[in-house]
């Protein structure tokens, strides 16, 4: 009884670092399409493209990497978030630089 109680909560806790997993991959894959995207709408200029385009492959890598195949969920949504402010930072309007 126990061994399964056990089993079922490695089970969810292996779930929920997938998803997170996922989660950060497909957000940078979509950034990446959004940086290649050459449409007059895009927001970013391109030397911020370039910049956030470094630091999405960069990510990626890190991804890709063995080692990561162990690390936590809280380690996934931490990469995510550090990538949305980075984001968010280089679509800000371009009348309120410092």
């Amino acid at each position: 009884m126990m061994s399964d109680l056990l089993r079922i909560a490695e089970n969810e806790a292996f779930a929920a670092c997938t998803a997170s997993k996922n989660s950060l991959e497909s957000y940078l894959y979509k950034i990446k399409n959004s940086l290649n995207d050459n449409l007059p709408t895009n927001e970013f200029r391109h030397a911020d493209k370039m910049k956030l385009m470094n630091y999405v492959n960069e990510i990626i890598d890190w991804l890709d990497n063995s080692q990561t195949q162990t690390a936590s969920k809280e380690v996934y949504e931490e990469k995510q978030k550090e990538m949305e402010v980075i984001v968010n930072y280089e679509k800000r309007p371009r009348s309120n630089l410092p």
